[in-house]
């Protein structure tokens, strides 16, 4: 990896250039810091670009004063950021090129976007922040924070970077947050990290995204407890014709999490080039979600030692199950089972065996099950077909089994009987007739 510089007036730009399909010339911006140098001391960062570098000629760079870059240069006002793009651009003779930004970095690429839609081909905002003072859902709310506190907090810089880290990738690995929050601490002084802070809420995107009139893909989990998935929403809304794709996730810093990272991957292919080739294989699947229903409640009766044992037994049971039933756990939910079987047929016999396990355990579940094309990558499953499972089983009942009229035309004739559940509204994907399996 070759790393190279731009001018941008008196400013140096760090940059460095991977990937050889030159067809699909890709510039990404990063969130609030980022280090050229370090960052594969985080493989799964150092994964995301390798994925992305197999369908697009990739540009990373650090902004300045940030990582590699001139750190003694203050950031520039929103109005000016672009300029810096622009060297870039300009450095690296991409005449066309798609744009994808994450957090931070979304509002330098929003402006770009809007004041040169000749040069971007397609724009992506991953985790974008439109309002940083306020709900930006509420145009006559007052600020969502106490930044005054939230900047103030930065002169403990060593304390901020593991808060933020902790806030921005929740569910992971203390080791690997507290890698992230190092990569923090090289990228940036706490004198730049609060100017940039400053820039996060006074940030007001309202009258600027209206504007842009390129082909625009928002990503945002919807978990999200750094940038409210609130602004990915609205994002979407207010650019014209932008497709929208929210994440179960609650994992703001996607590139720590492998899961989310994949799911990223995947889309961004998709988007850039209409097809997933490089990154994700597809196939044909049935895909079971199961849930123990009220499992907080049933933590605070029993006490946590309780709990946890009562959950150890109830994922070897399901691992067990599925695969007594011809499928594999694609992953644990917390509170439940994603798995995905060869046929519908096997993924109904093995939600009905884990439903009567899970009663022998004291605790009720309840089921969803969908079967039509997913992603696969490194294991994991994506895709339409996944999130329909995911949103079916959220409409069943405690020991109910839910699926779709798909997998009722798939089994027909294999004993199992089927009664109308009526019709619900799957977040995102309109409503559909549900059935519920009684037999």
């Amino acid at each position: 990896m070759e790393i190279r510089y731009a001018s941008s007036g008196e400013v140096a730009l760090a940059y460095v250039v991977t990937g050889s399909a030159a067809d699909l010339p890709l510039i990404f911006v990063p969130g609030i810091v980022s280090n050229l140098a370090l960052e594969d001391t985080l493989p799964t960062l150092a994964h995301f670009y390798e994925q992305v570098a197999r369908f697009s000629r990739l540009v990373r760079w650090d902004r300045r004063g940030t990582g590699l870059s001139d750190q003694t240069a203050d950031p520039l006002p929103l109005a000016d950021q672009a300029r810096d793009l622009e060297a870039i651009r300009a450095a690296v003779g991409f005449e066309r090129f798609a744009l994808v930004a994450h957090s931070h970095g979304t509002a330098l690429a929003a402006r770009y976007a809007a004041q040169n839609p000749d040069r971007v081909s397609h724009l992506v905002l991953i985790c974008p922040i439109v309002a940083g003072a306020r709900d930006p859902s509420d145009p006559g709310s007052g600020p969502n924070f106490d930044w005054e506190r939230v900047i103030e907090s930065t002169h403990d810089f060593a304390r901020y970077t593991t808060g933020l880290v902790a806030l921005g990738a929740p569910q992971l690995d203390p080791g690997v947050r507290a890698r992230a929050a190092n990569l923090l601490k090289a990228s940036t002084s706490p004198r730049g990290m609060r100017q940039l802070v400053q820039q996060i809420r006074e940030l007001d995107l309202g009258a600027l995204l209206p504007a842009i009139r390129v082909p625009v893909l928002v990503i945002h989990p919807a978990g999200d407890r750094l940038i409210d998935v609130a602004h990915g929403r609205c994002a979407a809304s207010w650019i014209p014709g932008a497709r929208y794709l929210e994440l179960d996730g609650d994992c703001h810093i996607f590139y720590l999490d492998p899961a989310t990272t994949a799911q990223v991957v995947a889309a961004l292919e998709e988007f850039l080039t209409g097809a997933v080739r490089h990154s994700a294989d597809r196939v044909m699947t049935t895909v079971l979600f199961t849930d123990i229903v009220d499992s907080t409640a049933g933590q605070q009766r029993i006490g946590d030692a309780a709990w946890r044992d009562l959950r150890k037994s109830f994922e070897t049971n399901s691992q067990r199950i599925v695969e007594q039933f011809g499928g594999r756990v694609v992953q644990f939910t917390g509170d439940g089972v994603m798995a995905s079987f060869p046929a519908a047929s096997q993924a109904l016999r093995a939600a009905r065996a884990l439903a009567a396990d899970a009663l022998g355990l004291g605790v009720a579940i309840r089921a969803g099950v969908h079967a039509g094309e997913a992603y696969t990558v490194e294991g994991q499953l994506f895709g339409t077909c996944v999130t329909v499972s995911a949103r079916v089983a959220s409409h069943a009942g405690p020991g109910e089994l839910f699926t779709t009229e798909t997998v009722q035309d798939l089994v027909a004739g294999a004993g199992f009987a089927f009664r109308d559940a009526g019709t619900f509204e799957l977040k995102g994907l309109g409503s559909r007739r549900l059935l519920s399996v009684s037999a």
